[in-house]
């Protein structure tokens, strides 16, 4: 599902601004980037196993990106008392976020290698993927973008034995104007446990 700052969707989060926090939690060193109200999405939304209820906020920094960027995400469960936290900065500009249910596949299209057809459901995909998308600033679960790493496959490599995802991608530019995206992955066990101290955050630049 993609995240846009304009939309006739549900309003299901917030970009930028000040974060929303609980009222007796520390402060964040790192800059707050959005917020996902949990409750909003409808379960067919997404494949990944996303709390029921609460937000998720997401932090990361702002300047000197390199390939392992420093953050973190904080899962604030539904009912604990939360104050906005207007004693940090806000560095992005805060807007509404509208939901948008897309269907997401790798960037080169369907990965079934064993499927008889599938050269021609490639060709289709590459065809008619920007009449049916609709792309925004943030995604939530499915395939990754790819600009030069997939950061999955990255998690997997370096870390075997569990079924990593992608959790949210964010686009952003960097510097001297080259594109970013910054991914937030972890596995999935993990991400249905709510042990979001096992997110792994990467950039990946054009």
């Amino acid at each position: 599902m993609t995240l846009l700052t304009t939309g006739d969707g549900p309003v299901v989060g917030q970009a930028g601004g000040h974060p929303i926090l609980p009222v007796d939690a520390p402060d964040i060193q790192w800059p707050f980037v959005f917020s996902l109200d949990c409750a909003a999405i409808p379960r067919q939304a997404t494949d990944i196993p996303l709390p029921p209820d609460g937000h998720l906020l997401f932090f990361t920094q702002s300047d000197d990106f390199g390939p392992d960027l420093n953050g973190e995400v904080m899962y604030v469960p539904a009912g604990i008392p939360v104050v906005e936290r207007t004693s940090l900065p806000d560095d992005f500009p805060r807007s509404d976020l509208y939901l948008s249910i897309v269907p997401s596949m790798p960037d080169e299209g369907p990965d079934q290698p064993e499927h008889p057809y599938l050269n021609e459901l490639k060709d289709v995909w590459t065809e008619k993927k920007d009449d049916i998308i609709r792309d925004g600033p943030i995604r939530i679960g499915g395939y990754p973008d790819e600009i030069q790493i997939n950061p999955v496959e990255q998690a997997e490599e370096e870390d075997p034995g569990k079924e990593w995802i992608l959790l949210a991608e964010w686009d952003t530019p960097v510097w001297s104007g080259a594109l970013g995206i910054v991914h937030w992955v972890i596995p999935r066990e993990d991400l249905a446990a709510r042990r979001f101290d096992q997110v792994r955050i990467s950039l990946d630049i054009v």
